[in-house]
């Protein structure tokens, strides 16, 4: 990752704890419907997938001085669950896709407010190398394969599945060495429902 992407990176999680203090203490105390539960008073409950820049700023005591800063404490938990953890109470604030909070919300009986955004959607459609497939529709009839995010790449490449949908940071081993190929040119689904759905748009945030 270059210096200039890092810091990039590091301004966006820098401004998703300025979002989370500016919720104020009184956002996550005893309130039933503040959040997907109940926490002490200055105490933020928060959850969302291993993340390297959340880990870095942790580590350069950015975090800390933030938190000392609002006078709150964030409580932080690591999961690929981020749905489950924040349906079940058990977080305040969850990091999970734009096209999730509907769900979200009617599974939890929880309502929800997006506070901020993370990530536009970037996973890619990918076949083996060796495959003829140019599109989804060469596949033919296909059968949806729910697997976890870090499984999907090698999945495709060991010939378990025809294709993947890749978030390529996590199939960076496949790409690199030629297992598989990116289909649709290597646009991203963000890309794709730019060219194919609302011209303009961004894309679906996959974290807000």
């Amino acid at each position: 990752m270059d210096l200039g992407r890092q810091r990039r990176k590091a301004a966006v999680a820098a401004a998703l704890i300025v979002a989370v203090t500016a919720l104020g203490v009184g956002a996550c105390g005893s309130d039933e419907g503040a959040g997907g539960g109940e926490s002490a008073d200055g105490v933020i409950r928060f959850t969302f997938a291993p993340d390297p820049v959340w880990r870095w700023l942790t580590d350069q005591g950015i975090r800390e001085e933030m938190e000392q800063k609002a006078k709150i404490q964030i409580l932080d938990s690591a999961t690929w669950d981020e749905f489950g953890i924040y349906a079940g109470g058990n977080a305040d604030i969850v990091s999970v896709g734009s096209f999730e909070v509907p769900d979200i919300v009617e599974k939890s009986g929880v309502d929800s407010v997006i506070i901020g955004k993370y990530n536009v959607a970037r996973a890619v459609i990918a076949v083996p190398a060796d495959s003829d497939a140019e599109t989804l529709s060469d596949l033919g009839d296909m059968e949806m394969v729910i697997a976890d995010v870090q499984n999907m790449g090698p999945l495709a490449a060991s010939g378990e599945a025809d294709a993947c949908i890749c978030l390529p940071d996590f199939a960076i081993e496949q790409f690199r060495t030629g297992q598989l190929r990116m289909l649709y040119d290597g646009k991203s689904d963000g890309q794709l429902f730019q060219d194919e759905v609302l011209p303009g748009h961004e894309g679906p945030m996959i974290n807000i």
